[in-house]
């Protein structure tokens, strides 16, 4: 067989922004597709390529330049909200995956070591949570420990490589007959811009000496907003000044702290030209717009600012934090391409796959997708039981987290890992399935309400359970660092790895039944069927057997 690569442009060879659709339209001479060798690749910026033009020292930025922004470890896929694949030629639908974004980050947290990680902040647009110099989506510039005046941060256009992993279609070891039935790949890309990116920072809530006790700020990157979990001044600045330091103690209360700065950390934090600083100070909320920063003699951060009266401030080491703007970023992407693995077939291959498609078995070929039970969960129930109304023939697994689609995306945290809320306690779970509940005895989440300084180990039948969950879908488990902020639970349905289905058809009812200590929040609970899938291409026409 000849292979080589074909490239696929966007239906409107155009660049598009969020919420928009996107469409590929596979030609019928790529043959056989060699799916494992396909993959997106676009160029993405958050606002405008480059430093905000025209900005001068003491001036506000833009949105756009205001936090250093990453796209976590979801990296790129956080863009994809659905995603369907269709064979253009008969409308038949091949696969549709909702939500792609929040199963892909779900997934991620678990089944991805920190090389992969690493690989994913090459080609996939991922990042870190913590800010430095250097960053994926973004640079900052500093000379002998002082950021470089009348400039902002500068925003990078990047390259996106990004394989669909999740698809069954394009992720497969069998080559696809796309001469058959020719594809079309349309992605409805995300429409809330802190689903796509948030802002990094020095420290997440869950790391902070200050913090860890407090579960609801575990997956806060902190220094934003409020003084929920923010910096401090040092001392008690009163009268006109002109700079602030940050205090690099913890010895003034709850607060996150900096340590003692040499000159190339200066980056290493939130605080940046051109953003706005709140001080809460005795004689109310004091602003200024920063015009650099810099590591001072004491080896401490320094806000420079124009000049401010503090009056008769009595407040010690007053809160500071970056004020969050009314408006968000726009996100381009740009030259979208679908780039295909394309394989010639021989005449005796095609001549078998033309045999078999009128032969009266017609000719078949097995995937793997997810589909989406979604059941609305009220508040104030502490006693659930969701119906998973499947009704799939080949199904290996279900996976199931909550979102709180009722609350606020945020730009200090992930908005695509579940909701992180003390107000949200589970007790335990389990599932039934054709009329037994299993496991035989409810699993304990008891340990995950804990917070970070609370001792104690996770429970084992949880984790078995999540293995066995995710091991059934085609994934191993290699990072259980984040277990408690990013909870999952699930059930695998047939030995893990091997080639058996459970058939939902036949079952009576299946059920997810949690019990919460405490829950006051409205829930979505996303419920995801890891099924096979076949296409049956006969000269009659074609179906999907699911």
């Amino acid at each position: 067989m000849n292979t080589a690569s074909q490239i696929v442009y966007e239906e409107r060879n155009a660049s598009v922004g969020l919420g928009e659709t996107i469409r590929f339209r596979l030609p019928t001479n790529i043959m056989l597709l060699n799916t494992q060798e396909t993959y997106l690749r676009f160029n993405f910026v958050v606002g405008v390529k480059g430093k905000q033009a025209g900005f001068a020292t003491g001036n506000q930025a833009d949105e756009a330049h205001w936090f250093p922004w990453t796209m976590g470890d979801g990296g790129a896929s956080n863009l994809i909200k659905n995603l369907v694949i269709r064979d253009y030629s008969s409308g038949v639908t091949l696969e549709t995956i909702n939500g792609y974004n929040l199963l892909n980050r779900v997934l991620v947290n678990y089944t991805k070591n920190d090389s992969e990680k690493n690989l994913d902040r090459l080609y996939g647009g991922a990042d870190s949570e913590y800010v430095r110099e250097k960053n994926t989506l973004t640079r900052r510039s500093q000379t002998a420990g002082t950021t470089t005046d009348g400039e902002t941060q500068e925003n990078m256009e990047i390259e996106v490589i990004l394989p669909l992993r999740l698809s069954g279609v394009l992720n497969n070891p069998m080559p696809f007959p796309n001469a058959l039935c020719p594809l079309e790949v349309e992605i409805l890309l995300e429409d809330e811009v802190y689903k796509v990116l948030h802002a990094q920072a020095n420290e997440q809530g869950g790391e902070s000496a200050n913090f860890e006790g407090d579960k609801d700020v575990q997956n806060i990157n902190g220094g934003y907003r409020n003084n929920t979990i923010c910096y401090k001044v040092d001392g008690t600045p009163t009268g006109v000044q002109t700079n602030v330091t940050i205090l690099r103690t913890n010895d003034a209360g709850q607060n996150l702290y900096t340590g003692d700065l040499v000159a190339d950390q200066v980056c290493d934090f939130p605080f940046y030209n051109g953003q706005e600083c709140t001080v809460e100070t005795s004689i109310g909320d004091l602003t200024f717009n920063i015009k650099n920063v810099e590591v001072d003699g004491a080896n401490r951060l320094q806000l420079n600012f124009d000049a401010l009266d503090f009056g008769v401030n009595a407040t010690a080491n007053p809160d500071i934090y970056i004020t969050v703007p009314d408006t968000s970023p726009t996100c381009t992407l740009s030259e979208l391409q679908l780039v295909c693995g394309a394989i010639q077939p021989s005449p005796q291959q095609m001549s078998a796959i033309e045999n078999a498609v009128r032969s009266g078995n017609g000719y078949g070929w097995t995937y793997k997708s997810y589909q989406d039970f979604p059941v609305n969960n009220a508040a104030n129930a502490l006693q659930v039981s969701n119906l998973i109304n499947c009704r799939f023939r080949m199904c290996k697994s279900i996976l199931c987290f909550w979102e709180n689609v009722g609350g606020s995306y945020l730009v200090e945290q992930d908005n695509l890992l579940p909701d992180l809320d003390t107000s949200v306690a589970p007790k335990n779970y389990q599932f039934k399935l054709s009329g037994l509940n299993v496991p035989n005895r409810a699993v304990e989440l008891s340990r995950l309400n804990r917070t970070r300084d609370e001792p104690g180990a996770y429970n084992a039948a949880h984790i078995k359970e999540l293995e066995q969950t995710l091991q059934c879908c085609g994934f191993q488990v290699k990072d259980l660092s984040n277990i408690d902020g990013c909870l999952l639970f699930g059930r695998g349905l047939v030995p893990a790895g091997s080639s058996f289905v459970f058939d939902m058809n036949d079952n009576e009812e299946t059920r997810l039944n949690i019990k919460y200590t405490a829950q006051s929040q409205s829930l979505l609970q996303h419920n995801y069927v890891c099924h096979m899938k076949q296409l049956l291409i006969k000269t009659s026409g074609k179906q999907v057997v699911e």
